[in-house]
């Protein structure tokens, strides 16, 4: 009788170590990484279109190009403006650094040349759009403390909701919003939206991710993408028309004085 419970004992044991770990077994900042580690952002081509609703329902609509490709550790990106013809030739050049702000310009045919984005210029509107500068790159983790403040299902899918509080005034001037919630898929970790709080703690955008593609690197990319002003009625989106994995860019093609066609 002792052998069996014993056997029993070492079945138990054995079984439970051989359990993964759930998600539940992750900590907010794990989840906020593994949100980011399934997710493409570093050597790609697109052509995608910008849809900006006004209030009434008002609609205006750009065609943009983008290039993006990681080097020593910097993914670089330039996006260039082709329709309406009131924005042909504007071009922004982002450097997307992993644990410092990022480098962005912005070309104007008008002017004939490059101008940097400084830090509390990444928080306003990308275009006249409901998608700020910053929506460009990724957030440094670091400006953050993660708190997972509950779970949700929807769709028939169950979601874990990690809270991003800015850790100080600076990150919040820079991010422009005062907290950002996430709903993280608990199975694949892919994000289905976040909510982004204004500096008064109100609801104040809502940006939703969906048909997602899986890509041959075994990540993903989200090939619509919407942002809603839940203040005002203002909505934005940007619809991906063409995607290429694997871009052939050089590093050249990534320089300011390439920003000019």
């Amino acid at each position: 009788m002792k052998n069996f419970v014993l056997l029993i004992i070492s079945g138990v044991l054995f079984t439970l170590f051989c359990i993964p770990l759930s998600v539940s077994a992750l900590s907010a900042r794990e989840l906020a990484d593994k949100a980011r580690e399934v997710m493409e952002n570093s050597n790609f081509e697109m052509t995608s279109f910008l849809r900006i609703l006004d209030d009434k329902g008002r609609e205006r609509v750009r065609k943009m190009w983008m290039g993006t490709r990681s080097f020593s550790g910097v993914t670089k990106s330039m996006i260039r403006f082709r329709e309406p013809a009131e924005v042909s030739g504007m071009a922004m050049l982002v450097f997307d650094y992993p644990d410092k702000s990022d480098d962005m310009w912005m070309y104007l045919p008008s002017l004939r040349k490059e101008r940097r984005i400084v830090a509390d210029e990444r928080a306003k509107s990308f275009m006249g759009s409901e998608f700020s500068n910053n929506d460009l790159s990724i957030p440094v983790t670091e400006s953050f403390n993660y708190t997972v403040v509950g779970s949700e299902q929807s769709g028939g899918r169950s979601y874990s909701k990690v809270e991003a509080l800015c850790k100080d005034d600076p990150a919040s001037k820079e991010y422009g919003y005062s907290r950002k919630v996430m709903w993280i898929d608990e199975k694949t970790f892919l994000t289905l939206k976040i909510e982004f709080f204004d500096f008064k703690g109100q609801l104040w955008k809502i940006q939703r991710f969906s048909n997602y593609k899986k890509l041959s690197n075994g990540k993903y990319f989200a090939l619509s993408m919407t942002k809603e002003n839940v203040q005002t009625g203002r909505k934005s989106e940007i619809r991906v028309d063409q995607f290429t994995e694997n871009s052939s860019l050089a590093e050249e093609a990534f320089t300011p004085a390439k920003m000019q066609l």
